[in-house]
């Protein structure tokens, strides 16, 4: 889903000493550094919007820089911190409103307190810093000071040659500039709550109440336990109270989330709403600037289940596909209703030589084959939280008129068919496919050995515990490791790339598609299917860039031995329908072998 940021509040401040000055920062400590490895000069700033931040007064600024070598901060040179409405540059170097020569503290913080406090308008501000790498050593290749979470208006970077132009990283990195602000104002508000981010539309089926999460940051001197909040949907408005799980302590811009209840409305509708919170602590919020939002809500008859397909490239001779592995497992465990497929390479689990998508290096993802990444790290290259996870829930979270349903039917020991039911809440045209991937859990081998290049690595509490496994003395924490068991394996190329006519190149709203497709057990490798009941069919509908709008999967579970070919199971109370052998249904059919499904049993049938 869509966000809009009404303010970009992340991350805390602590309060100071001067009762008119409170600290914010994006990120939470400098917990890791940034660089090129080049000696060149750095500009790095942080946005602090105008929507929140009007006629605040930047008093002081302070930034973390690498240590040296030497253990000194020698190599660094024309230091400077500097404030800005714009980021401006002439020719490659920047040009900002004002701008002051600083100093290196005892803690490694280029820090100054401004000569004359600088007032944001309703532009809003860029505060930032400035220095010269003169050498490089281990410190001086990665100079910046960078932190958790990741801000949109959180890291942005220019810097004389690699980055010739302000740059946004933030989203790339996923973490935030360290740097931290001393904000002045005549009076900070005791309870005081703004909105932080909002979706920018919500889809909600009629008759129905739907929560949803916003973010909200604090603005005032009092911690927050409880806020009472008004939404107006068509010119009727309904108030809530919602208590916190937790108490927010008094910090400025402390970001926290709650979740909003849009009432259940009767009539199919898609207009703008409002929100207003109202009181803090059950008293009247004093938030000056943020108090509201508006958000698109979208009433409509269904709204489907979204579902990303997470894909994943590895291979058992790269030690760096451990973390994969790891990513997969900890899903599985905390994630079951995520789509998984995990593509092997170079191994004994390889099916195929040719991919749904073009994988640039090993281990590799896609999500939902348009979205290229790392199985673990998603698009944030540095964020060692596991941030695929989230970025698949940010998926899951976006509208989809595409619905899908998935049965199975053994037609015999050897032969599995998948149908599929499929519905688009609009009228489309255009090359739809449905692509059918088979994927087994359970997979090992005495010879088999997963390279791992984290047996040296120390164990950090950062990452989830399924990846310090194989780190320095966890169970697996050996530079090959035996015994692994694999899940997700896709087993057959059958179907992964989408079956031609599948779907009809013109498609009405609410009308119901079926189609059937069937795997042949007997062209997989048998190591590939140790138990047919641990196989799992997924179905994805694909556009004709071939990316995925939508997927379902099944578990099969009931294999038991005996099916056999022919023998139809009929279920009195649903219709008879007829597919031929490739999975189109037949209005009429003729002579000729089809598929008959009545109700959730299918078999083959021969028609003379």
């Amino acid at each position: 889903m869509k966000k809009i940021l009404l303010a970009s509040l992340l991350l805390p401040a602590m309060l100071c000493n001067a009762a008119d000055t409170m600290e914010f920062s994006y990120a939470d400590g400098c917990s890791d550094y940034l660089g090129t490895s080049k000696k060149e000069n750095f500009d790095v700033a942080i946005f602090l919007p105008g929507s929140q931040f009007k006629d605040y007064r930047v008093a002081y600024i302070k930034a973390p820089l690498n240590k040296t070598k030497d253990n000194d901060y020698a190599k660094y040179d024309n230091l400077s911190v500097w404030v800005s409405t714009e980021l401006t540059l002439d020719g490659k170097v920047n040009k900002p409103d004002v701008s002051y020569p600083a100093t290196v503290d005892e803690n490694g913080y280029v820090s100054i307190e401004l000569p004359e406090t600088f007032t944001i308008s309703d532009k809003g501000a860029y505060v930032g810093y400035s220095f010269n790498v003169t050498s490089l050593d281990s410190g001086t290749k990665y100079p910046i000071g960078i932190g958790m979470p990741m801000n949109e208006n959180g890291l942005w970077i220019h810097s004389s040659r690699t980055y010739l132009k302000w740059t946004d990283l933030a989203e790339k990195q996923g973490y935030s500039s360290a740097i931290t602000v001393g904000l002045q104002s005549d009076s900070f508000s005791g309870e005081s709550v703004c909105f932080s981010q909002v979706p920018g539309e919500a889809y909600v089926s009629l008759n129905t109440e739907k929560p949803v999460d916003v973010v909200l940051a604090t603005f005032g001197t009092a911690p927050v336990s409880s806020i009472d909040y008004e939404i107006t949907v068509a010119g009727a408005t309904s108030s809530y109270h919602y208590d916190l799980p937790e108490v927010v302590p008094a910090r400025l811009g402390k970001a926290f989330n709650a979740s909003v209840v849009i009432p259940a409305q009767q009539s199919v509708l898609s207009e703008d709403i409002s929100l207003r919170v109202t009181k803090v602590n059950g008293v009247e919020n004093k938030a000056t600037n943020g108090s509201s939002a508006s958000m698109r809500l979208n009433v409509l008859k269904f709204v489907p289940e979204h579902q990303a397909l997470f894909e994943e490239y590895t291979g058992t001779w790269c030690g760096w596909c451990t973390r994969g592995y790891a990513a997969l497992e900890h899903i599985k465990n905390n994630y079951p209703a995520f789509v998984t497929a995990a593509y092997h390479n170079g191994d004994p689990m390889t099916c195929m030589s040719s991919y749904p998508n073009t994988v640039s290096g090993f281990p590799g993802s896609f999500l939902d084959r348009s979205i290229s990444g790392d199985p673990y790290y998603g698009t944030q290259k540095y964020n060692t939280m596991l941030p695929i996870v989230d970025e698949i829930l940010a998926i899951n979270e976006q509208y989809t008129p595409w619905s899908i349903k998935v049965a199975h039917i053994w037609d015999n020991d050897d032969t599995l068919t998948a149908n599929v039911d499929v519905m688009c809440n609009e009228d489309a045209a255009g090359n739809f496919k449905l692509a059918y991937i088979l994927v087994s859990d359970g997979l090992s081998g005495e010879k088999w050995a997963q390279n791992n290049s984290y047996a040296s690595y120390a164990q950090d509490e950062s990452v989830i515990p399924e990846l310090n496994n194989f780190c320095h003395g966890g169970i697996y924490g050996q530079s090959s490791v035996k015994g692994l068991m694999f899940d997700d394996v896709v087993i057959t190329s059958q179907g992964v790339k989408g079956v031609s006519g599948s779907l009809p190149e013109t498609i009405k709203a609410e009308e119901m598609m079926s189609h059937s497709f069937t795997f042949d057990l007997t062209k997989i490798k048998p190591e590939l299917i140790p138990d047919k009941n641990k196989l799992r069919i997924i179905v994805a509908v694909l556009d004709s860039k071939g990316r995925s709008l939508n997927c379902a999967k099944q578990d099969v579970t009931d294999y038991t031995g005996a099916a056999v070919e022919g023998v139809e199971v009929s279920d009195n109370d649903a219709p008879v329908e007829y597919y031929n052998l490739n999975g189109v249904k037949v209005s009429e059919p003729t002579h000729g072998i089809y598929i008959r499904r009545q109700g959730s049993r299918t078999s083959k049938v021969v028609i003379k």
